[in-house]
């Protein structure tokens, strides 16, 4: 494959562990990214966030200047998702939407879908760069027949979608959700995490680095809702490294945020403010991920609360966690 001319072009990309499958698929994204400088769109398709998140993730690891990711249900319109393109765009070679499939429902969702198309020559002098939109295949289908002006810009369209293999349905089974895992019994917990156990066991040599950090970030989480807070963080702490091997950011900031819940748990306050404020939330912001940065302000104020810093504690939630949630539609 010849080496690309543009430096937007991650070589971590080449690297990145992709699913048989989508092999053809990372090479056209390769081609598609080495393309010159000017507005360069492309449409990737996908079926699982977690997926998609892991191949955001390549691209932005190791990279001088990382990719711009924007979760567009932080704005109410389009005009508001131009001006957060104009601040934070300007010295990316790479932006990527993430949440249009939720942002494009309705009719506010068909007014946008609408302006998007209208807008296309503003977009594109806005964002001298690659633009990557993830969409679902449903709103794929929209974009080619309610956007036909803007669908014959693209450079690419890619297909990342994914059937569920015989693996992921056998072993250890879909993973327990936070509030799933709660409403567990003591002897499901155990039993889930000795069946987690036996399968990494059984499997080490063939899971990816990111499949060991999911199977131990659960274990550790499941450790944690027994009550074994030791155990737990060291569970957590072999996620994190497996985390980082993946390069997967927001895994790696999932699992900061388990290990600085026990320290918060433990009175070790310092410590978890740390994690939060140099760990965590850079992560977030780099992602562009504005409801995981306002869980995590959220998290940072409770800590301030512990701490007595009363003031700051409130001018976090009322300045800079309670808007985002309003704007998101979560209060």
């Amino acid at each position: 494959m010849p080496k690309p001319a543009n430096p937007r072009v991650n070589e971590a990309l080449l690297s990145f562990s992709a699913r048989p499958e989508h092999d053809r698929e990372t090479s056209r994204l390769y081609r598609a990214l080495a393309k010159p400088d000017g507005f360069n769109l492309i449409l990737a398709i996908f079926n699982d966030p977690g997926y998609r998140d892991r191949i955001i993730d390549a691209l932005e690891s190791g990279a001088a200047r990382p990719p711009l990711r924007i979760d567009v249900r932080a704005y109410r319109d389009l005009g508001e998702l131009e001006e957060a393109c104009r601040r934070q765009a300007a010295d990316r070679d790479l932006v990527q939407l993430t949440g249009l499939e939720q942002w494009l429902t309705g009719e506010a969702g068909r007014e946008r879908l609408h302006a998007l198309n209208t807008h296309r020559e503003a977009i594109a002098a806005l964002l001298p760069q690659a633009l990557i939109l993830w969409v679902t295949e449903p709103l794929v289908k929209r974009f080619a027949l309610e956007t036909p002006d803007l669908w014959a810009w693209r450079t690419a369209t890619l297909d990342f979608t994914q059937e569920v293999t015989p693996r992921e349905i056998v072993a250890p089974g879909p993973a327990t959700g936070f509030g799933e895992l709660f409403n567990l019994t003591v002897a499901e917990k155990r039993k889930r995490f000795h069946r987690l156990d036996r399968y990494l066991s059984d499997n080490r040599t063939q899971l990816e680095a990111a499949e060991q950090a999911d199977l131990l970030e659960e274990m550790g989480r499941l450790q944690a809702a027994l009550g074994g807070l030791e155990q737990a963080e060291a569970l957590f702490r072999k996620a994190l490294g497996r985390a980082r091997q993946a390069g997967g950011g927001k895994q790696i900031a999932l699992i900061h945020g388990h290990i600085a819940d026990i320290l918060y748990r433990r009175g070790e306050l310092d410590e978890a403010l740390r994690i939060r404020t140099e760990e965590q939330l850079p992560v977030y912001e780099r992602l562009g991920d504005v409801r995981e940065k306002a869980v995590t302000q959220g998290r940072i104020a409770d800590i301030l609360q512990a701490r007595g810093e009363l003031d700051e504690a409130l001018r976090i939630r009322t300045e800079e966690q309670l808007p985002v949630y309003e704007r998101l539609g979560d209060v």
